[in-house]
């Protein structure tokens, strides 16, 4: 298999710039080449498909690989909307043109239905929190006299509630238009992105006492908007984190590592049980209640589908009482869109 192409042990194929989770099944569990071409384009029914298809096409051994002659192969996805395709290799090509039109169809419907979930959610739900949360406090404003301590306790639950889910609706509308939201490549500062960061965080809490160290020269290729924005995520994170400090760190810095570069953002907080790190990056997810640290818990889940758009990843170490580091990658260069 090409170089810096791997199928690891779990069901994810990794392809630089591309990360594909399908599960591959092919005869002996060997995987072809020409089938893995196979599968590529009827997995995705997308660019991606098209552009690792052609990555493929230029090692020798795809071109050296058998055709396979009469010879019938069966391969499977994990995805439920893809039938398992059987047929010889010689006529695939017929048979991936109708399963790529299908999918794609599929996947217009999709992103269609999605954009109405959206529009619903940013300006649909709006308004009747907006009702709530202004006659909540028209009640504690204008009839306080006639509640008591307990009523005005309940009002004020309600508002705290209102507000807290119009902060979870503003997070999944980020969520949703992070993932679609057209890609604007160039280089990027993310020294210069950390430091404004970190300037904006002085001032909202003047009296902190943080040490704030970025690494000077820091650049990379991608979206700046995007990347300015799970910068935001990360050093803020760090910043909340660490506010029950006297004295806090946080860092951001680079290191070389397995032939890319591995950028880091540090700090010496609450940190996190490593037990609970597979819950890190999901939506709404918390591993602190809201009393310790506020938060919509979506954060991570918005730098994570940043980065990935990016064709990199993110991971984190820490130790509860210690502090967490959360280390991420950047594609070399522009993935399919």
């Amino acid at each position: 298999m090409k170089e810096g192409m791997n199928a690891d042990t779990a069901n994810t194929l990794v392809i630089p710039g591309v990360t594909i989770d399908c599960l591959i099944k092919v005869g002996d569990g060997t995987v072809n080449l020409h089938v893995l071409d196979h599968v590529l384009l009827g997995a995705l029914a997308t660019d991606v498909g098209a552009t690792a298809m052609k990555e493929m096409r230029k090692d020798p051994a795809y071109a050296a690989a058998p055709s396979g002659g009469a010879t019938e192969e069966r391969f499977e996805c994990e995805n439920p909307g893809v039938e398992p395709l059987t047929g010889t290799l010689d006529g695939r090509d017929r048979s991936l043109e109708r399963l790529v039109a299908q999918l794609s169809a599929d996947l217009a419907a999709a992103n269609k239905e999605l954009d109405s979930f959206t529009y619903a959610i940013s300006h649909d739900l709006r308004a009747p929190l907006r009702h709530i949360e202004g006659f909540s406090r028209m009640l504690l404003e204008d009839c306080s006299a006639n509640l008591d301590s307990e009523g005005k306790r309940y009002v004020e639950r309600i508002r705290v509630g209102t507000l807290r889910l119009g902060q979870m609706i503003e997070s999944l509308v980020t969520l949703s238009r992070i993932t679609r939201r057209e890609m604007a490549w160039g280089e990027v500062d993310l020294s210069g992105l950390a430091q404004a960061i970190a300037d904006c965080l002085r001032q909202s809490a003047p009296d902190r006492k943080v040490d704030l160290v970025i690494a000077a020269g820091l650049v990379a290729r991608g979206d700046e908007r995007m990347l300015r924005t799970a910068l935001e995520n990360l050093i803020g994170n760090a910043w909340k984190f660490t506010s029950k400090q006297s004295q806090a760190r946080i860092e951001l810095g680079a290191r070389n590592g397995d032939g890319e570069v591995e950028y880091f953002v540090r700090d010496d907080g609450a940190g996190f049980d490593m037990a609970y790190a597979g819950k890190l990056f999901g939506a709404f997810q918390r591993l602190h209640t809201e009393a310790e640290f506020e938060g919509t818990g979506i954060g991570l889940a918005i730098v994570q589908r940043i980065l990935r758009r990016h064709g990199g990843r993110i991971r984190a170490e820490s130790v509860t009482g210690q502090g967490a580091t959360f280390y991420f990658t950047l594609g070399s260069v522009p993935p399919v869109k």
